[in-house]
């Protein structure tokens, strides 16, 4: 037996949403819908039944999913899961009444598309209403571990009782004695008096066990439940019309009541890709780093450095112990956490950490340049609920953020590193801040929230395995630069040549450079020179009284600054030279957009644009 979900007490860590309930579906619960006789039923036998109200749940257009065919089923909010364990013959079998789906998740691994690793994924249909064993033949994988997910198959009711690992189907367990069964055995009951009075004391019985919710009490026949429901249904043989009238009004009000709540889940959700809890499972140490040499179990804790030799223990929990490394890790005793995070928004607003080795607090970073400091912003920001904005707001309305990046001679004896702050260090920005500046700066850039990743552009030179069909258009249809597309074999060009980190791990630092290719981008990129003609012509278009004030319009909207008088006879000087290179009359040169195109190119360029001083 792999998992019971007829012993289990509680779902909640076992699925992704409620569509299963918080608990198993026990004997004696209402069941609403009926089978088309009555509007409600009871049911009979305890398991993992999927709610009717979460059947109209579905996935917004634009939210993601999984890729090949696992992203075609309905998971997202209706998914329920088996503990981790490890294979054996790899033979399991499914308890199950009603059409599903079921994935097996091995070694954690998520089917991506193509032909490989297809036994992990099976599905079934059933047109009766009984209960049926399932096979899923996953022997290729005997002694890795995995768990499996359910989810449902269409509209229609879906209920897992168990998951069981066996070479042959097992046996379907048998239903415990009617009660009805010794009444029509008994030799006592020989007249119709007896017989009736016998089915009265039966009846009876079953209502008391519904009053005081008995049904599914232990050492109780399931067949209480079975004869419960089989009343509930016929109303009209114990009350005649009232009592089924009476019913149906109590139905009614329950029934508004349960749509009320209903309307209140949100049945179309944006998703995104992400982990789900579920059981401990403890990793082996491998033997030289190979996964063939396992020897023994390392039980999960935090760094040893930090914390000690102490396991984390689930049990509390309940879950896999990542809620309990979590709690482990921000205790109010140990520090380290919170002076990492306020380390590294350190080092995003000022160029530098406090800690120069923004991913490296061991023996081998870097020491700390004001390690007070370090501890009084960690301290400040625990007190302030850990909320970044916060610190970032503090920060920024500090002296120390405000300072000019001009070097003066005697600080720079002191402190040639400026390791201590004495001024604000010149520093280049992203590729994404580069690139997102040039969309604001020409109109072009979109601030909407939320939707859809914008594909990356193709360019001819982005070729290789798993190229997709199409690609998306060359300026992101305007978009910011946190709602483009990554893919790691297809990384947009004028990011990496801006150091943008292939995705390939976390980083807390990135590198930053100046070679020659960055200007080469910005010179040659289709994108560049894109942005530099809806920049002119928006210049164009919103300046119109004289080329000194157009001139004047766009440094202010690119350095956040008027132009000097010299940047603006100089600017004048290059547009009437570009006018004059294009073959234009006098004086055309003021209102043609190619010659301004060419100066809003011009300053894409500088230094100041891409630089912050």
């Amino acid at each position: 037996m792999i998992v019971d979900y007829r012993t289990v007490e509680a779902l909640d860590r076992l699925q992704n949403g409620y569509a299963f309930g918080l608990r198993p579906a026990r004997p004696g619960d209402l069941l609403p819908g009926g089978d088309g006789s009555f509007p409600v039923g009871l049911v009979t036998t305890t398991s993992a039944r999927r709610d009717p109200a979460f059947r109209r749940l579905e996935v917004a257009p634009a939210a993601q999913v999984d890729h090949g065919r696992l992203g075609t089923w309905e998971r997202a909010g209706q998914t329920l899961r088996s503990p981790e364990f490890t294979l054996g013959s790899g033979r399991l079998w499914y308890l199950a009444r009603g059409p599903g789906r079921v994935y097996a998740a091995v070694n954690a691994h998520l089917i991506v598309a193509g032909p490989l690793h297809n036994a992990v994924m099976t599905e079934w249909t059933d047109g009766g209403k009984g209960w049926r064993w399932v096979h899923h033949d996953l022997s290729v994988y005997a002694g890795h571990r995995a768990h499996v997910e359910f989810s449902p198959n269409g509209a229609a009711d879906l209920e897992i009782a168990a998951v069981v690992e066996a070479d042959r189907e097992p046996p379907t367990a048998a239903r415990s004695g009617d009660p009805i069964d010794g009444i029509l055995t008994a030799p006592e009951l020989d007249s119709p008096a007896r017989l009736a009075h016998a089915y009265q004391d039966l009846f009876t019985v079953a209502v008391r066990r519904m009053e005081s919710d008995a049904l599914a009490a232990p050492g109780v026949s399931d067949g209480y439940a079975r004869l419960a429901d089989w009343m509930v249904r016929r109303p009209e043989l114990f009350g005649g019309d009232s009592l089924r009238d009476g019913i149906a009004e109590e139905l009614g009000r329950l029934r508004a009541a349960e749509d009320s709540l209903a309307r209140e889940v949100a049945a179309r959700s944006p998703t995104a890709l992400a982990l789900s809890d579920g059981n401990g499972a403890d990793e082996w140490l491998l033997v030289r780093g190979s996964f063939k040499t396992p020897a023994q179990e390392v039980p999960r804790r935090f760094l040893e450095a930090i914390d000690g030799p102490r396991p984390i223990d689930p049990a509390g929990n309940g879950g896999s112990g990542r809620l309990a490394l979590a709690e482990r890790m921000i205790t109010p005793t140990d520090p380290f956490v919170r002076r990492v995070i306020v380390n590294r928004l350190w080092h995003h607003l000022f160029g530098r950490g406090i800690v120069a080795s923004v991913d490296n607090f061991g023996v081998l970073g870097d020491a700390p340049t004001h390690p007070e400091l370090l501890d009084h912003l960690a301290d400040r920001f625990v007190r302030e609920g850990w909320s970044i904005k916060h610190l970032i707001r503090a920060l920024v309305l500090t002296r120390t953020y405000q300072m000019a990046s001009r070097p003066e001679a005697e600080p720079d004896r002191l402190d040639p590193g400026n390791r201590l702050w004495h001024r604000m260090p010149i520093r280049r920005l992203e590729g994404e801040a580069i690139r997102d500046a040039m969309l604001a700066v020409s109109g072009r850039l979109d601030l909407s929230m939320e939707g859809a990743s914008v594909p990356v552009h193709l360019t001819s030179f982005l070729q290789g395995r798993g190229r997709p069909a199409l690609g998306g258009p060359l300026d992101g249809d305007g978009r910011r630069s946190i709602y483009q597309e990554i893919r790691r074999n297809f990384l947009a060009p004028m990011m990496l040549t801006f150091d943008a980190p292939i995705p390939f791990s976390t980083m807390g630092r990135r590198n930053v450079s100046n070679v020659p290719a960055q200007a080469l981008i910005l010179m040659n990129d289709p994108f560049v020179v894109g942005q530099a003609k809806h920049w002119a012509g928006r210049a164009l278009n919103e300046h119109r009284a004289s080329p000194d004030d157009r001139v004047d319009a766009m440094y202010r909207r690119a350095f956040g600054r008027p132009a000097s008088e010299g940047e603006t006879a100089d600017a004048l000087t290059f547009l009437q030279t570009q006018g004059d290179e294009l073959g234009l009359a006098p004086g055309l040169w003021q209102s043609d957009r190619a010659v301004w195109s060419d100066l809003a190119h011009v300053l894409f360029n500088a230094k100041e644009f891409v630089f912050l001083e």
